[in-house]
């Protein structure tokens, strides 16, 4: 295989959050084989699988002890609406004799049945409109597209700005954050500045009239509140930076900003409920790993509902449409010769999968796909 991703080829087997110098390193490097024994995987295909790294977020990994497993319940099978995710899945596509793995896809779900519907290819980073009828998203350095929620009519590009999409509560607009990994001078030792630049753009539905809003550079937009007043920030304005992530609140002129999290870990995908009054969101520790957890608007009553255990772990969160409950992608980490956890691409034994419980972690059940096997999810979805 071409070795050209240097360092992204290697192990993904720190003991310590100082072995990579920036959240980006470590989210690329699991993204890849690991070993002689993983899966192959051609060029394109390596490709395709550092895209959805890259737009999808998946969280770096620590060595830490395993904690007290849970229990798996039954959720309410008749859920509404139908979940979103960018995905790595193994089928038999239509007029084929065999199976294949297919990349890059954004998939509907229902979540009662396990039925799903490829909306579109080459997808990343997809969001639902409030009505339920336009899905926006990403490509690969290829700026914003949508396309219609039925996945009849061919994607169309809106925008040459970056960044994951995001809808304003009435449908109007649409903002996302431009990123940039900033050089690291001083490579091996922890960074004394912010490990990115960003630039947040705010433009209409179709992806006209963008205007640039002053949010810090520092942070990236997560999500808007329903009323249309609030976004939720991830910010690396603090140490350590490139992994010490906090979650804001602000107004959507960047004033009246509120810190939600504290320092001891990393916080991202932050989602409002649909009531506007929780927060969903991912959080990491080098103890614990990863973990989902709900607070308050106001930063208070924070609550851990889903965390890892043993191998298995979440890797991002998102609402129901009536905010009762929660869809939770997780997979499982493999153990290399000396015991390390690692994840390799496209590996039968990460089992990538989604589970729906409810709103405070309870009554959990696996999301079968019907005629499909799910071998990459991204850490982004919705639920509409």
């Amino acid at each position: 295989m071409n070795n050209s991703f240097g360092p992204w080829t290697t192990a993904m087997t720190m003991s310590s959050p100082q072995r990579l110098s920036t959240f980006w390193k470590r989210r690329l490097t699991m993204l890849l084989p690991t070993s002689r024994t993983s899966v192959g995987l051609t060029r394109p295909a390596i490709l395709g699988i550092v895209a959805a790294g890259l737009l999808a977020c998946l969280l770096p990994t620590f060595r830490h002890a395993p904690v007290q497993a849970q229990q798996a319940g039954q959720a309410d099978a008749k859920a509404k609406g139908r979940i979103y995710v960018s995905a790595v899945l193994q089928y038999k596509p239509k007029g084929k004799d065999e199976e294949e793995t297919v990349y890059n896809m954004i998939i509907a779900i229902d979540p009662a049945t396990g039925k799903w519907q490829k909306i579109t290819d080459n997808a990343h980073d997809g969001r639902v409109s409030p009505d339920g009828q336009t899905l926006v998203f990403s490509q690969f350095q290829n700026g914003l597209w949508n396309c219609d929620t039925g996945g009849t009519n061919n994607p169309g590009k809106i925008s040459d700005k970056s960044g994951r999409p995001i809808w304003s509560g009435d449908g109007k607009y649409i903002v996302a954050t431009k990123q940039e990994i900033l050089k690291d001078e001083n490579p091996g030792k922890p960074r004394t500045t912010p490990a990115w630049k960003k630039e947040t753009w705010r433009m209409d539905a179709d992806g006209s009239n963008p205007v640039k809003l002053p949010i810090p550079d520092t942070d990236s937009v997560a999500d808007w509140s329903p009323d249309g007043q609030w976004f939720l920030t991830c910010t690396d304005r603090h140490p350590p930076y490139g992994r010490g992530y906090q979650l804001y609140l602000m107004k959507t002129d960047g004033k009246e900003e509120r810190r939600l999290t504290q320092p001891g870990g990393l916080n991202v995908y932050a989602r409002f409920s649909p009531d506007g009054k929780k927060i969903l969101w991912l959080r990491q520790t080098a103890k614990t790993g990863n973990s989902i957890w709900v607070m308050d608007v106001d930063g208070k009553n924070a609550k851990e509902i889903v965390k890892e255990v043993d191998l298995a772990s979440p890797n991002g969160a998102f609402w129901s449409p009536d905010g009762k409950q929660v869809a939770v992608s997780l997979f499982n980490w493999e153990l290399d010769e000396n015991g390390e956890r690692i994840r390799r691409a496209g590996s039968d034994s990460a089992n990538a999968r989604i589970e729906i419980m409810d709103a405070d972690g309870t009554n959990r059940r696996e999301l079968k796909l019907v005629d499909g096997k799910f071998k990459f999810i991204g850490s982004l979805g919705d639920w509409r």
